[in-house]
């Protein structure tokens, strides 16, 4: 959604993002297919230990570069990325800064306005939610496209009913884990299962109406 929603939402006539060559493959294989729809990009280098070079991003940039899009944390070498820095140097040309921050949530302390992050994604199951649920955050005034039309589910960005169930977990752990990074893991894990219980009961509660309104 990152990379397609920006690059659609772009007015420029012709456009540019920048990446690495070991982003994971759902970055990867993104940036591939919008090569085959005419963007240009740049797939940037890294040294021996797996990280950018800031003044190799920053002569990529272009006029019609739209965004930049590294991974905080890669998910196999462990190589943690200047994010403070690169988001710097896309608020001072101008672009966008999104990060794939599946591997860093709820390892290191993430704050998207000291890091100047536009959009950071991050994925449910590394934080013990069911697989298939991730999350994204949008910067406001971000302006980005929807992928799937049809409804006004996600601020219209996503349409499709929303699985509360799942949605609700991925939110619990999140918050477990952020919290336990601060040292105060008891209190807030308390608060996040009664906001999982309050959840799980409506979950079952309009479970119940549509088998009884089946039976009907």
């Amino acid at each position: 959604m990152a990379l397609r929603g920006v690059v659609n939402a772009s007015k420029k006539e012709k456009k540019h993002i920048i990446t690495t060559k070991i982003e994971h493959h759902a970055i990867l294989h993104t940036a591939e297919f919008l090569e085959t729809k005419g963007v240009d990009v740049t797939y940037l280098n890294v040294d021996e230990f797996g990280k950018i070079s800031l003044e190799e991003l920053e002569n990529a940039i272009r006029p019609e570069t739209v965004l930049i899009s590294v991974m905080f944390a890669n998910n196999e070498i462990g190589t943690i990325q200047p994010i403070a820095e690169i988001g710097e140097i896309a608020k001072k040309h101008g672009v966008l800064f999104h990060t794939d921050a599946v591997q860093a949530v709820g390892h290191v302390p993430i704050d998207v306005e000291k890091l100047h992050v536009d959009l950071l994604s991050m994925s449910g199951h590394k934080l013990g939610a069911p697989k298939g649920i991730g999350a994204i955050y949008i910067r406001k005034g971000t302006r980005i496209s929807p992928l799937i039309f049809g409804g006004a589910q996600e601020k219209k960005l996503r349409a499709g009913h929303i699985d509360r169930l799942s949605n609700a977990e991925c939110s619990v752990n999140a918050g477990i884990h952020f919290i336990d990074l601060l040292g105060n893991l008891e209190r807030v894990s308390d608060h996040a299962m009664n906001i999982a219980q309050v959840v799980l009961n409506e979950h079952r509660a309009e479970k119940n109406f549509h088998e009884e309104k089946n039976v009907e």
